[in-house]
């Protein structure tokens, strides 16, 4: 009777007469310290070796994973955070950022650089790691808020304004309070807004002699048109904040020739209002390119009404444009850079155009609409910060009417978000040594244009029970309001205690408020929950299930983000469509389990869940055969293990060589299956140690097997030990322990009614053991073998021919710093 695999696993006592079960010829009655391969041997497990001292009080570790070279290691206590790097040294260590009551209750998720701790107590929280490899750690920011309901409510909201400040005192209905930091949304329907001043308000001040009671003084440079052309900055340069500068650039000159073939050309009757060049009158004038003889000639700006031309009349038109800034720092000759002689070389002096009316709130169409004619170009700026003239403004869209063909460029754009805008007039055309001649007149309207949207106005409750918003560019007026809500996230309300991401959004869940809502962002977009319409937008869906049981874990899988409740299983997907939104989201049902509170472990094509009471593991996954999601128990014949452990802790996945999950028990062990899904392999085994271990998590290590990491309590004193290829044969501090195999029954139950003889027990062993580390059983006490000296690799007789118990079973147990590697046995 031979045994040529293990990979049965650990088999529940409840199977001691199944022989006639697969696992049952493949398994082991037990199975402790032995690592188990999916092709079916057996190897003594490394020893747990220290890595660094753990902080004192509980914790639990985490992986960061960033790149198979680039891991690190977090430790998570109730108030600090440690991050230790590959060789075990702390590298980054933050405290007071956090209060953990429950450490069982954390869960996480990493994407890329960022890992995110989610808590049920307490607000999201983010490790980030820079290009520079240094780590930040604070609460997650929301662009835009997940908020409770965006439904209208019973009763109104009441907004105050705060005298002189830019706060509102809050009255909630039904006496509702609120805590510092909380968050609220109140929304409303805004006016049409209009941005657009007069010629006259625009260059006021201009040609009026410097003085320090002008609330904005301009500043004109190179305005005669035959000097020689000036450095915008000079060492000598001096600006005060708000000077409006117009600084005309090289004039270009363009040579024509009246060649109308009848009378004169007469500005009376022949001028065309906006037609100011030559080139508007192309039967009248033709451009010479050659300036021989035009000497003499007094050079103008433009046509205009008041001029006669003959047939070969010559006239010069000097042509060009002001380029107009705004000074927002004051500039000096400390500020000078030699050979920086730009208003465009100090971005953080001067900032290019001039503003037009007043920043406008905007989400949604907006429009640039011009009338009349003009020459020059006009800006369409955005900014998601404060109104500031200098704050960094995207241009977002120009209007320019060039000289010699006027023309009225009309802007649109849709902002999918609540922003900043402003209109920059940024150039005029030069008539003469002052801007005044070229600015675009009065009659031309020009205007950005933001009609009524819908506003939401955040506000974050202050310590004394104010509320300020969240852009202090919202305008502040007396409001009430049905359409608020509070934020999904506080400590009334509770926080998310679950986060994953799926489909390009970042997924929580699960406050003890909503308890089967989950938040979808934006896509890509990870921090904005802002719901909309459009395919990208975010969404709020609440599971419609039978009972109100808690969802318990989330894990993103292919298409489908699998979901697991106290009393059932879920998919949430896509419903058939290439893009998953609100309109596409379905929530399907594919069995009713139940979930205990433990995080999912995604292995291979599947999700490894613990069921209601986390005595056991199930296997959840798409069956071609079923056409449909299907729970399979893992432990079906190992539920022994678990149960008599008090229950699933934490769990984690080691991949390489063998893929094999590993599940902390209550009491300190650790219950681990490896686990094969083309080959049906579930086996199950058992690591125990000197000590209580207290939290686990796998850890890559490149080409290198995966390290097993651990906290362990040894003796008083809490350690971060780990289990990888480099360890030796021994448990922190020289400590032994016991490597034992026990296999079920050679025999079936009705074969053996008494004792009787059979043949000596052989094992295969594929690594050289000594002979005084290996101990056997026969059914009853462990001896030595009859061996001596180190075995050899292959076929070991440990027992002699012997008479042996009814359902013979035979023992293998290895002890002191040794490795020892078992394929088969046979008696």
């Amino acid at each position: 009777m031979k045994r040529i695999s293990f990979n049965g696993g650990e088999l529940s006592p409840a199977l001691a007469l199944r022989s006639d079960l697969d696992a049952y010829q493949r398994g082991c009655a037990s199975l402790v310290n032995f690592a188990v391969s999916a092709t079916g041997g057996i190897r003594r497990r490394r020893g747990f070796r220290w890595a660094a001292d753990a902080c004192e009080e509980e914790s639990r570790i985490l992986p960061f994973v960033y790149s198979q070279e680039v891991t690190y290691l977090v430790e998570l206590s109730r108030t600090r955070l440690r991050v230790l790097n590959r060789s075990h040294e702390v590298v980054a260590e933050f405290a007071g950022q956090h209060d953990y009551t429950d450490l069982g209750k954390v869960t996480f998720t990493q994407r890329n650089a960022l890992l995110l701790l989610a808590s049920p107590e307490w607000p999201l929280m983010v490790l980030r790691l820079s290009e520079e490899y240094k780590f930040t750690y604070a609460r997650y920011e929301y662009a835009e808020h997940p908020w409770e309901t965006v439904d209208l409510q019973d009763a109104p909201l009441r907004l105050v304004p705060v005298e002189g400040e830019l706060l509102y005192t809050v009255s909630l209905p039904n006496g509702e309070t609120l805590q510092t930091g909380d968050f609220l949304r109140a929304s409303y329907y805004t006016e049409r807004q209009e941005a657009m001043a007069t010629a006259e308000e625009l260059l006021d001040g201009l040609g009026e002699e410097d003085s320090a009671e002008l609330e904005q003084r301009w500043v004109v440079l190179n305005g005669e048109p035959n000097e020689e052309r000036v450095d915008e900055v000079t060492a000598g340069s001096s600006y005060v904040a708000n000077d409006r500068i117009a600084s005309c650039g090289e004039l270009k000159k363009l040579y024509y020739t009246c060649v109308k073939t009848e009378d004169s050309w007469q500005g009376s009757r022949d001028f065309v209002t906006g037609l100011t060049s030559p080139d508007n009158y192309g039967e009248d004038f033709a451009e010479v390119l050659d300036p021989t003889g035009f000497e003499d000639v007094t050079p103008v700006y433009q046509l205009s009404k008041s001029q006669t031309y003959s047939r070969g009349a010559k006239l010069v038109i000097l042509s060009g444009y002001w380029d107009l800034w705004i000074c927002v720092r004051d500039f000096g000759e400390g500020d000078y850079v030699e050979g920086r002689n730009k208003f465009e070389h100090y971005p953080t002096h001067f900032v290019r155009g001039i503003p037009v009316g007043d920043a406008l709130t905007c989400e949604g169409p907006w429009k640039f609409q011009c009338s009349g004619n003009w020459y020059g170009a006009y800006e369409v700026r955005k900014t998601d910060g404060a109104a500031d003239i200098n704050n960094n403004w995207e241009t977002l869209a120009v209007s320019e009417s060039p000289i010699g063909s006027a023309s009225n460029n009309v802007l649109t754009g849709d902002e999918p978000a609540e922003c900043l805008l402003r209109l920059f007039l940024t150039r005029t055309r030069v008539c003469g040594n002052t801007p005044l001649a070229g600015w675009p007149p009065n009659s031309c309207s020009n205007a950005l244009v933001v009609p009524s949207y819908k506003s939401d106005l955040v506000l974050e409750i202050q310590a004394d029970g104010k509320a300020k918003s969240t852009k202090e560019w919202h305008r502040y007026t007396r409001l009430e309001t049905s359409d608020w809500s509070r934020a999904a996230f506080n400590a009334d309300f509770g926080y998310p205690g679950l986060v994953a991401f799926h489909e390009g959004r970042l997924v929580l869940a699960a406050t003890r408020h909503q308890p089967q809502t989950l938040w979808f962002s934006q896509t890509d977009d990870f921090n904005n929950f802002a719901l909309a319409e459009e395919d990208t937008g975010a969404l709020s869906l609440t599971m419609q299930t039978e009972t109100q049981s808690p969802i318990c874990w989330m894990a993103s899988h292919g298409d489908a983000l699998m979901v697991g409740t106290m009393d059932a299983e879920w998919t949430i997907s896509a419903g058939g469509t290439n893009s998953f939104t609100a309109a596409s989201a379905r929530c399907r049902n594919y069995g009713y389990r139940g979930s205990a509170p433990v995080p999912a472990i995604r292995a291979e094509n599947k999700v490894l869940y613990c069921e209601r009471g986390a005595a056991r593991v199930m296997e959840y996954g798409y069956k071609e055969e079923v056409q449909g999601y299907v729970s399979s128990d893992t432990t079906v014949f190992a539920d022994h293990i678990a149960r008599a452990g008090g229950g699933i802790v934490q769990g984690t996945l080691l991949r390489k060589p063998d893929y094999v999950a590993v599940f902390l028990l209550a009491d300190g062990t650790l219950a681990l299956m490896t686990y094969n899904t083309m080959h049906n392999v579930n086996a199950w085994h058992r690591y125990v140690t000197n000590g209580h271990i207290e939290s686990v998590c796998a850890m890559p290590a490149g080409n290198a097997d995966d390290a097993l990491y651990v906290v362990v309590s040894r003796d008083g004193k809490r350690n971060i030990e780990v289990l990888n290829e480099s360890s030796p044969y021994e448990d922190e501090g020289g400590r032994d322990y016991e490597s034992v195999m026990v296999t079920t029954a050679f025999s079936a139950a009705d074969a053996n009614d008494r004792k009787r003889p059979v043949g000596a027990f052989q094992a295969y062993f594929a690594t050289p053991t000594p002979a005084d580390a290996v101990s056997v059983s026969t059914g009853g006490e462990w001896r030595p073998i009859a061996c001596s000296g180190e075995l050899e690799v292959g076929w070991v007789r440990l027992v002699a021919a012997s008479t042996w118990e009814d359902l013979p079973q035979v023992g293998i147990r290895v002890r002191g710093p040794v490795a020892c590697e078992v394929l088969a046995a046979q008696v």
